[in-house]
């Protein structure tokens, strides 16, 4: 695909922000065509157009040139970025040669890649009819993504269920969901979200059809595959407390943090009533044992344990000064509520 040669200038800087935004979607590790571990770079005018693409996720962005020859090359994405993070001159000139290389100059800097000569797939945009969502809307889904599984195995899983006013990620251990109004209904892979909530920039166009969904910012444009299925029904977990564990949020992630100091072949957090609030333990079994005291109030007789991680998962998502974790049993999930958010983590078994 590097039939017309391509001749640009443009910004170190520009050229710099452009392949570190790109550029890691085409090196993730993944058993995929050769061809995605290349950036498709498309001079056009004044505007070198950077796209990458692991099949699933396919993000471009534009950077402003001067104006040169059109054309258009596929270079290692990961030599690349190696490449244009070693200069340091203001001004970068790429050109192509009849050979099939890629001529990168900067300053007393030359070097020469070894370009793809295989066709860049066919980038498919959602048809869908654009909507406006805001950055507020942006950072309510980016407060829930941390639930949502990691485990390609389980592929609803790995993303994120929109439908009804609500968007939730859940793993099966946690769940965390936010009202919203005005998003089509899909499942929306977690790790695209991941990518928007991370480095967009004002108000997102999103356009969502029955196999894609592309999100429009500046001079970004990040399309993904949806996800097919169906999302569990995770409404029916989401059960009335009949207890009550209320407490500084800031201490208790604290708490939580200091009491898994302890934590080694997966030791449950156990979560007490004491005298002045609550005491968390972590007993690591030959290893020793961690006690940590928050002051607050909880009148659940017993002791219930959970997962580190996924309750401090829970505390940190949420915002106000005050957490109040509601509790029925030990084994059913507790259900921390917020301003048009839910959060649910599930207890784990421990020994007496």
């Amino acid at each position: 695909q590097g039939d017309d040669s391509m001749r640009v200038t443009l910004s170190r800087a520009a050229l710099t922000d452009t392949i570190k935004l790109c550029a890691p979607i085409a090196t993730r590790n993944r058993n995929i065509l050769p061809v995605f571990s290349a950036a498709h770079l498309h001079a056009d005018g004044d505007t070198l157009a950077v796209t990458t693409s692991d099949g699933d996720l396919t993000v471009t962005t534009h950077a402003s040139c001067q104006p040169g020859d059109d054309g258009t090359v596929l270079a290692p994405a990961a030599l690349l970025t190696q490449i244009v993070g070693s200069l340091d001159d203001p001004t970068v000139q790429l050109h192509t040669d009849d050979d099939g290389w890629l001529h990168i100059a900067s300053g007393t800097a030359k070097f020469q890649v070894r370009c793809y000569q295989d066709q860049y797939p066919t980038v498919t945009h959602a048809a869908g009819t654009p909507t406006d969502i805001t950055q507020d809307t942006v950072g309510k889904l980016g407060r829930i993504l941390y639930a949502a599984a990691n485990d390609e195995t389980r592929p609803v899983l790995c993303g994120v269920g929109i439908g009804g006013g609500w968007a939730a990620c859940t793993d099966s251990y946690r769940l965390a969901a936010v009202q919203l109004d005005g998003l089509p209904d899909s499942i929306m892979p977690a790790r695209a979200l991941t990518f928007v909530c991370k480095h967009s920039v004002g108000p997102v166009a999103l356009s969502v059809d029955d196999r894609h969904a592309t999100f429009r910012w500046g001079g970004t444009v990040v399309t993904t595959r949806l996800i097919q299925g169906t999302y569990p029904n995770y409404q029916q977990l989401i059960v009335e407390p009949t207890h009550h564990l209320v407490v500084d949020r800031a201490a208790l992630a604290s708490a939580i943090g200091r009491a898994a100091v302890m934590v080694g072949n997966n030791e449950p957090v156990r979560v007490q009533r004491s005298d002045t609030g609550v005491m968390l333990t972590v007993r690591a079994q030959d290893v020793g044992e961690s006690c940590v005291e928050v002051p607050g109030t909880f009148d659940m007789d017993g002791v219930i344990a959970f997962n580190s991680k996924f309750l401090l998962d829970v505390v940190s998502a949420g915002d106000g000064d005050t957490i109040d974790i509601g509790m029925v049993d030990t084994s059913r999930p507790a259900v921390v509520r917020g301003d048009g958010t839910v959060g649910l983590v599930m207890p784990v078994r421990c020994a007496p």
